[in-house]
């Protein structure tokens, strides 16, 4: 029995009609259902491209999945993980548990009113400027496609829409775990707190993200490790200020040294770690925001991300950043070390004030990952599922990949001339990736479910 149910969700749907036959050859079905299906899966991308919600704030966005799931027939269960949904399809015939995810959050950005979208963000300062309304669109129109084809499958379907995958503002992870008694998010509260992957005793996970890199019409393959883990920090440096003018030389000078920490780390990749496996250091904030153009101020914060392939590089990354502000701050004072809680606040000191593990990275299951790029190439054609090299973006998917089976795609959004990258205002994907995105997945699960 499902804790929640559908309930009372008056909103307009495109038709779910078709006309496509589960009889047939499996790819010939399949390409025939793609085809009834693909527009009202652009219909529903430039609905959620209109109406982009915020980490855990997707509430239109889900009743609007939610609906559509229930009018196909599957099982719906919602408010996982806060405002996720899920839909399950029950063949009615034993086998495995296949699922397949969507990610519905957008990011705070302004959508840049000359982008080649055919619609607007209709919500300002919020986008979809990651490619989840992309995702979703593939998502429902994977659940039209399988519910045409059930006839002819075994087993169990799990269409999984994840909220807040690009995670949530710090005091909302504090709000949420006075509420909640835990402030994980996206997949890593699904996997860890809602237990999804357990309840639905899910065999495989398949599941994609657009690559505007990559031109429309493929749906790459990436390696076994395909996307990186993600750390995400905030470093402090304390010490005494001084009249910038006057007297430099009695303050700490905190945003001198915050400078060559900068340096340091940045160069940390490259002369302090294993070069042959991709990293990326980035402080990509510094404020001193209590100093003035006369005044040295006292606190300096950095703020940024690492990118890493292997569990050990993170381990070593961040030993290696306490050792470099260690070291920066003896530099200046010998007696400098890490700051001691009620400390004098002139002293000069270092601090790891946060370090947050935004997740684990991408590594699918290799014989899942040497299945599924057989039956895509025999499916589409090995021209239409290239290989690419991995990425060193972040994606919480990594938490379903650390319990089950799973692979993971790189669908080709680019269109002809270009387009903006992930999570700036300009990203517009070529909506014709969607047929394929769906074309891929539903012919991995269709396989999946009906082989021997």
């Amino acid at each position: 029995m499902l804790k929640r149910t559908l309930v009372g969700l008056l909103i307009v749907l495109p038709s779910t009609s078709t006309s496509a036959s589960a009889s047939g050859p499996p790819d010939v079905a399949i390409a025939t259902a793609v085809d009834a299906h693909a527009a009202a899966a652009i219909a529903d991308r430039r609905w959620f491209h209109q109406h982009p919600e915020l980490g855990n704030q997707e509430v239109e966005t889900a009743a609007r999945i939610a609906a559509t799931l229930a009018e196909l027939g599957y099982e719906v269960e919602t408010e996982v993980g806060v405002t996720g949904v899920m839909g399950l399809l029950d063949t009615g015939r034993p086998g495995p548990t296949v699922a397949i995810r969507a990610d519905m959050d957008g990011l705070p950005v302004v959508e840049a009113t000359d982008t080649a979208n055919p619609v607007r963000s209709l919500n300002e300062g919020v986008m979809h400027a990651c490619g989840h309304d992309v995702h979703m669109g593939v998502g429902l129109g994977v659940a039209r496609v399988l519910k045409d084809l059930s006839p002819r499958l075994n087993g169990r379907i799990l269409m999984l829409f994840q909220p807040a995958e690009e995670g949530i503002p710090a005091q909302e992870k504090k709000a949420l775990l006075a509420a909640t008694g835990s402030d994980r998010v996206g997949a890593n509260r699904l996997v860890h707190d809602e237990k999804v992957l357990e309840r639905y005793e899910v065999d495989a996970i398949f599941g994609l993200h657009g690559f505007p890199s990559e031109p429309a019409g493929v749906l790459a393959m990436l390696p076994e490790y395909a996307l990186a883990s993600s750390d995400s920090f905030e470093l402090v440096i304390r010490g005494r200020s001084a009249h910038a003018g006057l007297a430099p030389w009695t303050g700490s000078d905190v945003l001198h040294i915050a400078a060559g920490v900068v340096q340091e780390m940045h160069a940390l990749p490259a002369r302090r770690t294993d070069t042959r496996y991709p990293k990326v250091v980035s402080v990509s904030m510094l404020d001193c925001t209590d100093g003035r153009t006369n005044i040295l101020c006292r606190t300096a914060t950095l703020s940024g991300t690492v990118r890493t392939y292997r569990p050990e590089d993170k381990i070593d990354i961040r030993r290696e950043i306490a050792v470099i502000l260690d070291a920066a701050v003896k530099k200046r004072d010998p007696d400098a070390g890490e700051c001691e809680e009620g400390g004098d606040p002139d002293t000069l000191c270092w601090e790891i004030q946060t370090y947050d593990n935004y997740g684990p990275p991408v590594h699918q299951d290799p014989e899942l990952l040497e299945w599924a790029t057989g039956v895509l190439r025999d499916a589409m054609g090995p021209e239409r599922v290239p290989s690419v090299p991995p990425s060193l973006g972040a994606e919480d998917y990594a938490y379903y990949c650390e319990e089950i089976p799973c692979a993971f795609f790189a669908l080709g959004t680019e269109p002809e001339g270009g387009t903006g990258g992930l999570h700036t205002p300009t990203y517009a994907p070529d909506e014709s990736s969607i047929a394929v995105g769906m074309r891929g997945l539903a012919t991995l699960a269709v396989r999946y479910l009906t082989r021997e």
